[in-house]
């Protein structure tokens, strides 16, 4: 009995640091696509050049490669498919241009 309350509080440890990694991530994500709008932002004004604005775009289209391969490598570790093989209870693909709560982004 103590050895399966073990293998369930292990699991819950487990879990809770997987969720704390999504949320840091998911934050990465949002900075980037509002350090984005600042920088387009200045852009605009005058004060920056347009490479300034690719490298800080694909920056965030980085970090939000990484959110999403870690948050399905994740939800397939927790499914336990480890064939190779699609699982068909996981969204593999991020959506295209959508931020992480939804709303589209504002591409100009």
């Amino acid at each position: 009995m103590l050895e399966a309350w073990r293998e369930v509080d292990d699991a819950l440890l487990v879990y809770d640091a997987e969720q704390r990694r999504h949320e840091r991530l998911k934050t990465v994500v949002t900075l980037k696509q509002l350090a984005l709008g600042f920088t387009q932002q200045r852009y605009k004004a005058g004060a920056l050049g347009y490479l300034d604005v690719l490298n800080v775009e694909r920056e965030r289209e980085r970090e939000r490669d990484n959110y999403w391969m870690r948050r399905t490598n994740s939800n397939r570790a927790r499914h336990g498919n480890d064939s190779g093989e699609p699982d068909q209870s996981v969204q593999v693909a991020r959506p295209p241009m959508e931020s992480l709560d939804g709303n589209a982004y504002a591409r100009r």
